[in-house]
């Protein structure tokens, strides 16, 4: 237990060549003092402590002689003064602590004090001439109590009877009487008069009885504990001084346990413990030597924060039982009783062999260790041998099912090694192919092929590859040289791969750029045909909207002029749509609308606004298989495709008629529309390449070539077809395929 105080709220830190006081207090416990001692020593050595250590003795005895220790401790410190004042005073035993507590007077204030054996509950010393048998001592707490402003830091155990009183209370709780037994000692005092403040404060109701050692001796208080009253309970405190300072052990305490062993006993100090008391809860005891070394060196390299960082810790309690009156007295269920320390615990078989069963397993688990590392060994070469095999034959089957040719040709041209994988040989002449030369075995050749890499890589030392035609195949042939460590030609590794597919994208992608090529040629050839197209009609607006505004014409010349100008107006606007709409079919922004209409009618529409544009001699017909019908679709762009092959057939059709007829199949679910003239007609070559962007049959008509393409798209777009009909030979016939239920189509 530690403890330390300072006499001021600042100290001082201990300096090299300074000198630290032990005072013990030399009580009966001189075995634990010397345990202590020596701790420190070893200790504060071991941490290369600065200072030098003085050590006095008070040699305490009984209480009987209590009031002279004041003054011994006086001559103590009185030694100790002027250039000798110590850095650190360490006090040993309660004896030592209350003398110093109790000094009226100290030159000494400033020095650190650590306690060691002390309590947080103590009494002081009494004045010389007192009555020690019939005094009367109060309990102080050093901790919350002002004694001459000592601020008290470190470690402290503390004693509690309120638990214990609690704990018998539990057990027993008809108990009225509390028995308390103390000896003739400072530890017996100090202990009775904590007992009697915590009786009186929380228990007034249960009687104390008071079994003093200052006024008994060990005879007189075993006759007291033969007669104590029905339901009480005896409370050991200490026992190992009477009143004639005579000391005793174990023996006297087993003496009062006889006298009347039917009480129930309970200890606030483990006294009694393992034979008379059947529990308690006591302080967890322990040398402090250490602890008390660790602060005097923390002294020496800190500053004063060390102590008041330290604070007072409580060593803490802990319950103790003896674990055959708990069972005799069915206590072994109480709640206090788990996780206590117990005391004649009959031990297991495992407990009692603890050692040697351990030493046995440690023995088995090693030869266990052995054997499972010998497994071990033995599971992974065998492991790894089974996984060199089967990645053989995975690689080996790998090899043998890739759709590429890998085989190993010696410098002699012989075959090491061949997958099996050959384009053009046949498999038997394949299979039969190791040890052979290659270019006999597999080509029936004498003499090696002309374009093999093989030849290159052997003469040059370095990798050679070609792409050949071989049947229908195109392959690519590497050979790759393989040397040993003294650079000398072990032979070459080919690897045949079928090049076919890439060989037929190549083509494709060389047809594409021609197509695009193409496509940019027809670009500029429509940009071109539209700057004449455009250039054509706005002339002629232009030419007749100056030559109108002058006065040298009459009112029907000017009026054929305005026809002149509406004419061409008209077909500006047209070219203009045209383009618009072959860029918005071309990029999905059309949009369609689709609505039932009445089809003899928006036929007959049709004929009548393009009309005026067929020749003199130029008849039009339609065709309708009744005389109303109902379709859904899109009017504009149905009337557009309509117009388009309306306009078309007036242009090449000089003479004869125009028919524009439909027909309706149900079992196929469409309307055939169809427009037929009597013109020149399109060669069988170009009746595909019509409906293709900027297509004209002849450049020197008037037109975009983007009419046709514009219906192509449309009509795909609606679901259906347009196609010229190639067993109609006195001009041109185009049909367009219209379904019936045509569905909504939404703006891409």
């Amino acid at each position: 237990m530690l403890l330390c105080i300072s006499w001021t709220t600042t100290g001082k830190n201990l300096g090299p060549d300074s000198l630290i006081l032990i005072i013990s207090s030399y009580n009966p416990e001189t075995s634990q003092t010397s345990r202590n001692i020596s701790e420190f020593l070893d200790e504060y050595n071991a941490s290369s402590g600065k200072s030098s250590v003085a050590i006095e003795n008070m040699n305490c005895k009984s209480f009987s002689e209590a009031c002279s220790w004041k003054s011994r401790m006086k001559d103590i410190l009185a030694k100790y003064t002027g250039k000798s004042l110590p850095k650190a005073i360490i006090l040993l035993g309660q004896e030592a602590w209350t003398s110093y507590l109790s000094q009226d007077s100290l030159t000494s204030f400033h020095i650190p004090i650590i306690g060691g054996m002390v309590s947080r509950n103590a009494v002081l010393l009494p004045e010389d001439g007192t009555d020690l048998e019939n005094w009367e001592s109060e309990s102080v707490d050093v901790v919350n109590d002002s004694l001459k402003n000592f601020r008290i830091l470190g470690f402290a155990y503390e004693y509690d009877v309120e638990k214990n009183i609690e704990l018998i209370l539990d057990f027993y709780p008809d108990t009225k009487h509390i028995a308390f037994i103390s000896d003739n000692s400072y530890g017996g005092v100090s202990l009775q008069a904590l007992v009697k403040e915590e009786m009186r404060e929380k228990y007034p109701d249960l009687d104390l009885i008071l079994l003093d050692g200052r006024k008994h001796t060990v005879y007189s208080i075993t006759e007291k504990i033969s007669t104590l009253p029905e339901k009480t309970a005896i409370l050991l405190g200490t026992w190992r001084v009477d009143k004639n300072d005579g000391y005793f052990m174990r023996n006297a305490t087993y003496s009062m346990m006889m006298t009347n062993p039917g009480l129930p006993a309970f200890t606030v100090t483990s006294i009694g413990m393992g034979y008379w008391a059947t529990g308690g809860r006591v302080p967890e005891y322990r040398t402090v030597g250490k602890d008390i070394a660790r602060l005097v060196i923390g002294l020496e390299n800190q500053s004063d924060s060390v102590l008041s960082e330290q604070g007072l810790q409580i060593i803490p309690n802990q319950y103790c039982f003896d674990y055959e009156k708990l069972r005799k007295g069915n206590f072994l269920n109480k709640e206090v009783a788990k996780g206590a320390l117990f005391y004649n615990k009959k031990l297991s078989y495992f407990e009692e062999y603890k050692y040697q069963i351990i030493g046995v397993a440690l023995a088995f688990i090693l030869l266990l260790l052995g054997f499972v590392l010998a497994m071990y060994f033995y599971l992974r070469t065998k492991r790894f041998k089974d996984a060199l095999v089967e990645a053989q034959k995975d690689n080996t089957l790998i090899l043998n099912n890739v759709n590429t040719g890998i085989k190993f040709i010696n410098p002699d041209f012989t075959i090491k090694w061949h997958n099996g994988v050959d384009f053009t040989a046949l498999m038997e002449c394949v299979s039969n192919s190791k040890g052979e030369v290659c270019y006999k075995a597999l080509r029936d050749l004498e003499q090696p092929c002309p374009y093999c890499p093989a030849v290159t890589a052997m003469r040059t030392g370095k990798v050679a590859d070609t792409i050949v035609k071989q049947g229908n195949y195109y392959i690519y042939i590497l050979a790759n040289p393989v040397f040993d460590e003294e650079k000398n030609l072990l032979g070459v590794v080919m690897r045949l791969e079928d090049m076919t597919k890439q060989k037929q994208i190549e083509i494709e992608l060389r047809q594409a750029k021609e197509r695009a090529e193409e496509s940019d040629r027809l670009k500029s050839a429509f940009l071109a045909n539209m700057s004449h197209e455009i250039r054509t009609p706005l002339n002629a607006i232009v030419g007749f909207s100056g030559v109108l505004v002058a006065d040298d014409y009459d009112v029907a010349t000017r009026r054929e002029f305005v026809e002149i100008i509406q004419k061409n107006s008209d077909l500006l606007l047209r070219l203009i749509n045209d383009i618009l709409d072959i860029s918005r079919l071309e990029t999905g922004r059309l949009k369609f609308s689709f609505e039932e209409t009445e089809l003899v009618s928006l036929c007959q529409s049709v004929l009548a606004t393009t009309s005026y544009g067929k020749k003199d001699g130029v008849e039009y017909v339609f065709k309708a298989p009744c005389e109303q019908y109902m379709l859904r679709t899109d009017v504009q762009r149905l009337q557009q495709i309509l117009i388009n092959l309306l306009s078309n057939a007036n242009k090449f059709t000089t003479r004869g008629s125009i028919t524009l007829a439909f027909e309706v199949d149900e079992k196929e679910d469409c309307i055939y529309f169809s427009v037929t003239d009597t013109g020149c007609g399109i060669p069988e070559e170009k009746q595909k390449k019509v409906f293709e962007r900027f297509e004209k049959l002849d450049e020197y008509v008037q037109g975009t070539g983007l009419g046709l393409a514009i219906c192509k798209l449309t009509i795909t777009m609606m679901g259906g077809d347009i196609w010229i009909d190639k067993n109609y030979t006195e001009g041109a016939r185009f049909v367009v395929r219209h379904p019936l239920n045509v569905k909504l189509v939404s703006e891409e």
